[in-house]
């Protein structure tokens, strides 16, 4: 009597085993499909104002992204919005920072980033790093003849 009472908590043990695993397997195919799937779902959200309704991490100005694609986005410097207002702004940016090519001075007075591109200076809305190295206010103070609001000069 005492062997069968053995075998029959050794089997329980090995199919309690079995079952946990089985659900630890189906936690993992379930979490993964979830993930798989969130980020496609965000990915077909075209207007920024839904893709924040709808529970999204993120908008890159024509489609938007979960966190996860988002945050891996970014680390090949694609950059994204947290709200609407805050994609607007940078729209608005811009459109100033895009007629200041080739000019410095305009460039930085307008609160954009100045980047040498191949012979020529680009004007940037935000910082590129593909694009070239970066133009700051201290290194054209002298060219432009004057202070430019809202920058500080190093020495």
């Amino acid at each position: 009597s005492k062997g069968r009472v053995y075998i029959v908590i050794t089997i329980s043990r090995h199919a309690v085993c079995a079952m946990m695993w089985q659900m630890v397997s189906l936690l993992l195919v379930l979490g993964a499909a979830e993930e798989s799937q969130e980020p496609l779902r965000c990915s077909e959200i075209t207007s920024c104002n839904e893709c924040f309704r709808s529970g999204c991490f993120g908008w890159f100005g024509s489609e938007c992204c979960s966190k996860d694609m988002c945050l891996m986005a970014i680390q090949g410097d694609r950059q994204f919005f947290q709200s609407c207002d805050e994609w607007k702004r940078h729209e608005d940016q811009v459109q100033v920072c895009s007629g200041m090519q080739n000019d410095v001075c305009g460039c930085l007075e307008a609160g954009c980033v100045a980047q040498e591109v191949s012979d020529s200076i680009a004007c940037f809305a935000a910082y590129q790093p593909a694009a070239g190295g970066q133009i700051f206010a201290q290194d054209v103070h002298s060219e432009c003849g004057k202070e430019m609001e809202g920058t500080e000069l190093l020495p």
